[in-house]
């Protein structure tokens, strides 16, 4: 049974803390156990430096920005959601088909509006894709819905513009010592890595199994995470290439 493999030094600082967060969930009290009372508490050290340093990184001048801009498209969201209950009640029979067909993307992303910022856009970015794509883009259409995502869409690069200014205003105050403190953190979450699948090996899977199986949903999931956030730099860039020409 071998453990997930991910680019841990890929994550964004919230990402890798919210990672390392759930790693410590998954982990606490079990260290005995699972025989990591050696690596557990260097970790549980790092974790704390990563707190504080990330605690630091947040209180930026975007903070409220980025709050303000994010319930702003929170509720432009809930409109969307508005609109297409409100097409399922069409007097044209083509229109409630239409909006019942986006209603089930909708139903299958849920309520955006709930998650994190980050999280958000990224799933933001999916969901408007979807809509964009035939034979869903004329679905949308049809329900008087493009307006909508196309303001979606400016909302949300709003956001990760202002995202990206925070990174930018980060770097100048505590971004070298996160940097190093992930780059020690990584280190050792490999280490615990390579343990447990050591340990396996040599005692056999059974007492490791239900743990890693837990550890590789999260691992999944993250990785999923980089996924999309690369594939949403490499739409970005297509966009401005298409624009320059």
């Amino acid at each position: 049974m071998e453990i997930k493999n991910f680019n841990l030094h890929l994550l964004t600082n919230h990402y890798h803390f919210q990672y390392a967060t759930e790693f410590k969930q998954l982990t606490e009290g079990k260290e005995t156990e699972l025989k990591l009372t050696d690596a557990y508490p260097k970790f549980k050290t790092l974790y704390a430096q990563e707190d504080e340093a990330l605690m630091k990184i947040t209180k930026s001048n975007y903070t409220e920005e980025k709050q303000n801009a994010d319930k702003d498209r929170d509720v432009l969201f809930s409109g969307i959601v508005s609109t297409v209950n409100g097409a399922l009640n069409h007097f044209d029979p083509a229109v409630q088909a239409a909006a019942k067909r986006v209603k089930i993307v909708l139903n299958n992303y849920g309520n955006l509006a709930i998650l994190g910022i980050k999280e958000q856009t990224s799933a933001t970015y999916n969901l408007i894709q979807e809509l964009r794509k035939e034979p869903l883009a004329a679905d949308t259409a049809a329900i008087g819905l493009t307006a909508w995502v196309d303001e979606l869409e400016k909302r949300n690069k709003a956001l990760e513009a202002l995202e990206e200014k925070q990174y930018d205003e980060a770097s100048q105050k505590t971004t070298l010592r996160m940097k190093e403190v992930r780059k020690e953190m990584d280190t050792v979450i490999r280490s615990i890595w390579k343990r447990l699948e050591a340990l396996m090996l040599i005692e056999g899977e059974a007492p490791y199994a239900e743990y890693v199986r837990q550890l590789n949903e999260r691992n999944t999931k993250y990785a999923d995470i980089i996924a999309q956030r690369a594939g949403s730099r490499n739409a970005k860039k297509e966009e401005e290439v298409k624009e320059a020409e």
